[in-house]
């Protein structure tokens, strides 16, 4: 599924991650972290970065998967800054 997709069925703090990055690393995964649409990357439990933000290849693609599901989103249009 495209990435805002596999965003909506995840929700707060769900984890969701390209198919394609798991064969390099096992555990990597995305997560959205509050209701402003903020994206953190982890990987082996260690945060990589404050604020994710996807290239074109990853807004493109269609492989994301949702790992874990979190709390659904709080409000209508949380996700309209990605």
């Amino acid at each position: 599924m495209e990435l805002i997709d596999a965003l909506k069925m995840a929700g707060r703090n769900g984890k969701i991650v390209r198919a394609s990055d798991l064969k390099y690393d096992s555990t990597y995964y995305v997560q959205a972290t509050d209701t402003k649409g903020r994206l953190i990357a982890f990987t082996h439990g260690e945060q990589l970065s404050v604020c994710w933000e996807p290239t074109f290849t990853d807004l493109v693609a269609n492989d994301w998967l949702v790992v874990q599901k979190g709390d659904p989103y709080r409000e209508e249009g949380s996700l309209k800054s990605l």
